[in-house]
């Protein structure tokens, strides 16, 4: 484990299988984010799962369209594609079976505006929820949004009951996946208190819709507290025998680094 700072997020959005989504989410809760915590450049990660309560906007209820959700945070976006290069579909990182790459979302991002700062103790988000939006600015006002976020948006998000933090990202040029996300930019809410947070970001959604020429956004519960990556290299006893049970249980489903190559 290294003493860096935080440079970069990875969002993730990924799928079980169908039928398998139960040993996919053990898998990654006990298995994935614990190997990717040991890479180099590693800080934390808190993986959240779909929520029924999800904002309304322009009269119907949001559907993310996924199980599960992850945030991770980086010492290194770099660090990060290279470790899971040289570690993918090995011992080091075995990757279920179960695990669905169709619409697979894996992007890194850099933080532009984070309404609290950040601490390796505490990360940048207030509340175990978020909610996160993806947002495709208008052709040509990329700065102006940002600005317009940072000095008004976030601003008024803030004073939402239930909304603790509101952090803004902008794409990353360090990539894992191949093909370009479509969203430069991604807001990520803390959300302490998720009844009344989710009824009351409606508002804050049709301000960013406004602004943008895209936006998609869902509301997530954790799955897990925040992990850092010393909780993953010096764990409790419980947690350590959850990964032994999860790799055993496991063992022999897993894919090889050929096959994983071949769905990316």
């Amino acid at each position: 484990m290294s003493g860096g700072t935080f440079e970069s997020i990875l969002i993730v959005y990924q799928n079980a299988v169908e039928g398998r989504q139960d040993s996919y989410d053990d898998w990654y809760t006990n298995i994935h984010i614990r190997d990717a915590m040991r890479l180099d450049g590693a800080i934390a990660t808190q993986r959240f799962i779909i929520t029924p309560q999800q904002p309304i906007v322009d009269g119907r209820t949001v559907d993310p369209g996924y199980f599960a959700h992850t945030i991770y945070e980086w010492e290194s976006a770099a660090k990060s594609v290279l470790g899971h290069k040289e570690r993918v579909g090995t011992a080091s990182m075995e990757v279920i079976r179960d695990a669905s790459f169709d619409g697979l979302r894996d992007y890194f991002y850099r933080p532009v505006f984070l309404s609290h700062g950040w601490t390796r103790e505490k990360g940048f988000r207030r509340g175990e929820d978020v909610i996160t939006a993806l947002i495709r600015p208008k052709k040509g006002d990329e700065v102006g949004f940002s600005q317009w976020f940072e000095h008004h948006h976030a601003p008024d998000a803030l004073k939402l009951p239930g909304v603790g933090s509101v952090g803004l990202f902008s794409y990353h040029e360090e990539q894992s996946l191949p093909t370009p996300f479509s969203f430069p930019l991604v807001a990520i809410y803390g959300i302490p208190d998720r009844s009344v947070a989710v009824q009351a970001w409606t508002g804050a959604a049709l301000d960013l819709i406004s602004r943008a020429e895209e936006v998609e956004a869902g509301c997530w519960q954790a799955r897990i507290p925040r992990l850092r990556s010393e909780d993953v290299i010096d764990p409790t006893a419980e947690a350590a025998a959850e990964e032994r049970r999860a790799r055993q249980v496991y063992a022999g489903q897993f894919l090889s680094a050929e096959e994983i190559a071949g769905m990316l």
